[in-house]
């Protein structure tokens, strides 16, 4: 292989990895796309392999063969043009063209086949390459299951992740730098700060002078910023010896000199910290704490143990005469309910092949715009199906009719999501505000019930939970969360916010079913008490 074709085949894929537009979009926001990338990878890894093994064989044949033709030409004693003069010379060259060059020919051609066919394949694998927002979107869910999970920077750099099996590979002085960069672009300061420190201070890593000078500037910075002013002044120090015209280090060094000098340092330490810890709300708190399985009262109340939760089965409709529904009570208020293998692992995997396929990011409604977008407290891919979509599809509208004991005439398709690296949804609620005309958002009225059935089992996070009711719900393939998002007199419940944990290890899907007001009016009974 020449090196002009090894030059042109090495730009295409530079071209692919890098330029090409990502047809899927967005492959960090869905597991199904990820596993479509690992695919690809092994997939042209072996490609690769093959054809540079088939190459070597080719180059040791070419090699043989022009070794061979040098040979012939080394015995003739006439050189050059002399030959144009011996017929048994001429003859000779002719057979060599005919035979041996022709020959090599043929390899070369075999040699280009070879290139069309690898890289015809890369072209079609090139559609779900990422993009460099992927590469971001991951940092970004990195620092999110750090936030919710409370992992520690040096045991992600080593490949760790309490609770799943080690990478068995470290990061390297990159990764982390981009990780800790992402924390700085988002403000996290503290979290850019121990990225920083790990790339600065590992043995380990490698660092050009320019490279050092980065990350040392991101360093001091965020050190600023967490209240550590004298770092931040002696690694700024350490800056303009490396690099005696850095302006902004010029700069900050009489910042950070003047704020010690005028003894207001502590006072800004103490304010930066009791930031840092008050920069969450209440809820949002509530929320990470049932995220790490840490049990929560309910808001204003007091924990009483009420007897009247528990398991119970029952049979819905005459439908189903052998096929009891195994029932677990998880709250009274809000009515919450798990109802325990209500769909079969095939059809399970039956509902997640029919949505794959049509899989966009999920999007949320804007209340000022009335816009639906993308939000990054919601990361997940969604399809939707509709009951004349497949047999599978109405046949479990109805299931879940039975159930519920709802009308599913007025219901939303089903919604199936896949939920991508840290993929998660922030405390939303799932009905409209009760202040605003849900009539001209839902012509049926607003979301009285939701049924979340979990399509596959998560092995670390990704739990449902109420933050203001203290309920933690785990994901178990083939069971199905139910609660009112309405009180009986229209208005929402407010203790049914909940989210949708980010997933730490494994793969989340789950289906929404979101049924409305309109046709329940025989089915469930309106009342004034506000606290029905």
């Amino acid at each position: 292989m020449t090196k002009l074709t090894l030059y042109w085949i090495l730009a295409f894929l530079m071209s692919t990895f890098l330029i090409y537009p990502l047809v899927q979009g967005e492959v960090y926001t869905a597991t199904e796309d990820i596993q479509k990338l690992i695919y690809s990878e092994y997939t042209l890894y072996n490609e690769l392999d093959n054809y540079i093994s088939e190459q070597q064989i080719r180059l040791s044949t070419l090699r043989n063969a022009l070794d061979k033709i040098k040979l012939q030409m080394d015995k003739i004693h006439m050189k050059g043009y002399d030959q144009g003069k011996h017929p048994l010379a001429i003859f000779l060259l002719v057979k060599r063209f005919l035979k041996n060059w022709k020959d090599l020919k043929t390899n070369i051609e075999e040699e280009r086949n070879a290139n069309s066919k690898l890289l015809d394949s890369f072209d079609h694998h090139k559609r779900i390459f990422p993009k460099l927002q992927d590469l971001q979107g991951s940092a970004e869910a990195i620092l999110r299951l750090q936030d919710v999970y409370r992992l520690k920077e040096s045991d992600l750099a080593n490949g760790k992740i309490e609770g799943g099996p080690h990478l068995g590979v470290q990061l390297d002085w990159f990764d982390c730098f981009t990780i800790g960069k992402k924390a700085y672009e988002e403000g996290d300061f503290k979290r850019s700060y121990e990225w920083m420190n790990i790339v600065y201070h590992n043995p380990a890593y490698v660092l050009s002078s320019n490279q050092r000078l980065t990350v040392l500037d991101y360093l001091a910075f965020s050190a600023y910023k967490i209240g550590k002013v004298e770092q931040a002044m002696n690694l700024t120090l350490i800056l303009l010896e490396l690099d005696s015209n850095h302006q902004r280090a010029k700069q900050n060094i009489h910042y950070y000199q003047k704020i010690l000098n005028t003894a207001k340092s502590d006072k800004k330490n103490e304010d930066l910290q009791d930031d840092e810890k008050d920069r969450w709300s209440q809820e949002y708190n509530s929320y990470k704490e049932l995220c790490r399985d840490n049990p929560l009262l309910k808001s204003n109340t007091t924990k009483i143990v009420d007897n009247r939760l528990n398991c119970y089965q029952f049979y819905p409709h005459s439908r189903l005469p052998f096929s009891p529904i195994n029932v677990e009570v998880l709250s009274l208020q809000p009515y919450v309910v798990l109802y325990h293998n209500l769909l079969t692992d095939l059809e399970v995997e039956g509902l997640k092949g029919l949505a794959a396929p049509m899989l966009q990011r999920a999007t949320v409604h804007n209340k000022d715009t009335g816009k639906l977008e993308h939000a990054s407290y919601r990361i997940s891919k969604s399809a939707w199906l509709s009951d004349d979509d497949h047999p599978l599809v109405r046949r479990i509208s109805t299931l879940i009719e039975d159930v519920t004991g709802l009308n599913m005439d007025t219901a939303e398709a089903l919604q199936i999501a896949n939920y991508g690296i840290g993929g998660h949804y922030e405390p939303h609620f799932d009905h409209a505000d009760s202040e605003v005309d849900v009539f001209k958002t839902w012509k049926h009225g607003n979301r009285i019930a939701t049924v979340l059935i979990y399509l596959s089992n998560v092995e670390a996070g990704g739990a449902t939970v109420f933050s203001s009711a203290g309920i933690r719900v785990k994901p178990r393939q083939g069971s199905a969360a139910f609660w009112y998002n309405l009180h009986r007199n229209g208005r929402g419940n407010d203790l049914t916010r909940h989210a949708a944990c980010p997933v730490l290890i494994g793969s989340k899907w789950v289906a929404n079913k979101w049924i409305h007001q309109i046709g329940q009016e025989l089915r469930h009974s309106c009342s004034l008490n506000p606290n029905e």
